[in-house]
């Protein structure tokens, strides 16, 4: 005799694991020597990318094998999404032109009865910046900006000041002149006439 009361509810949590990480629609390799992974891919305590690797494809799957098809997923790179993507029974998570700065990944899946485990997969995700985007790029750029506006100001500031000495040192010069001139006349004390 069989008593469907008697079943209990499926109370189980299933965790999720990574099963595969695309970058650039290219499955990424993990642990050699030209990997940007130094560890397995569910050992990865963070993922530091550059910019121009921005299109990622995350592959996952719950650790509960009986009756897969009945495994719901969602998830939601925090920080780029505004919530939860339900992804039904879509073990893949894919995101295009991710812009430069610092996600976290969530992954959860619910049991085989439906109910949300509480075992959420957790990974930090760093899109860096081109060069020229980095705080200290800009900074240089502006402290050079600065020193050009500040050399040219100095430069002009030289200029009129040397200007002004001309003028200054012309007209003691024509004073000088002025006061040797005979008295009575107000012609310079030399001038040559043109016959």
């Amino acid at each position: 005799m069989f008593d469907p009361l008697t079943i209990a509810d499926d109370n189980f949590q299933p965790s999720v694991a990574l099963t595969g990480i695309y970058i650039n629609n290219s499955l990424a390799d993990f642990g050699s020597a030209y990997s940007p992974f130094d560890s397995a891919i569910n050992s990865l305590t963070e993922i530091r990318l550059p910019y121009h690797q921005n299109f990622l494809t995350f592959e996952f799957a719950a650790l509960e094998y009986n009756i897969p098809e009945q495994i719901r997923y969602r998830y939601m790179l925090d920080g780029f999404d505004a919530g939860w993507v339900n992804a039904e029974n879509n073990n893949a998570a894919v995101y295009t032109k991710i812009p430069p700065g610092h996600y976290t990944l969530k992954i959860n899946a619910t049991n085989t009865a439906g109910k949300w485990s509480d075992h959420i997969k957790i990974l930090p995700v760093i899109i860096t910046p081109p060069f020229w985007k980095t705080w200290w790029f800009i900074s240089l750029c502006a402290f050079a900006v600065v020193a050009t506006v500040y050399s040219l100001l100095q430069l002009r500031i030289s200029a009129i000041r040397k200007k002004e000495q001309q003028k200054a040192q012309f007209e003691r010069e024509a004073s000088e002149l002025k006061a040797q001139a005979p008295a009575g006349t107000d012609e310079p004390p030399f001038y040559f006439q043109l016959s």
